[in-house]
């Protein structure tokens, strides 16, 4: 008679069907352990990561107001009300009159050229 190997509780014996079976006090749970929970999300949106908190940090100083400082008691503004504007319009107007002279300049020119070329016929 043939000897068994090894203790006669020891011997592993399949329960309940097919391997894809929930296993018997997991829950179902068993299979889901196995399986992966996909790709690992980046710092930036792992809001414990310091990388999160920073990006947190940069988004909420872009949403603020930027801040004036504040003109301290006592001092005059180093400039009056309507200053720039009259700067301004006083270049504007040293610019229009520069133009004029540039198309005086070449209304004179062509009506040399013209001469010229009427006086050579």
């Amino acid at each position: 008679m043939a000897k068994k190997p090894g203790r006669p509780g020891a011997a592993r014996v399949k329960k309940g069907g097919s391997k894809g079976a929930p296993k018997v006090g997991t829950g179902g749970k068993g299979r889901q352990a196995l399986e992966g929970r996909g790709p690992t999300p980046k710092a930036e949106d792992r809001k414990y990561h310091p990388a999160a908190k920073a990006k947190a940090l940069r988004e909420r100083k872009a949403s603020q107001t930027p801040r004036v400082a504040k003109a301290k008691p006592g001092t005059a503004p180093t400039t009056k009300k309507g200053e720039f504007l009259a700067l301004e319009l006083e270049q504007l107007v040293t610019l229009e009159v520069q133009l004029e002279q540039v198309a005086e300049f070449r209304r004179q020119q062509m009506l040399a050229k013209y001469f010229q070329v009427v006086t050579q016929y």
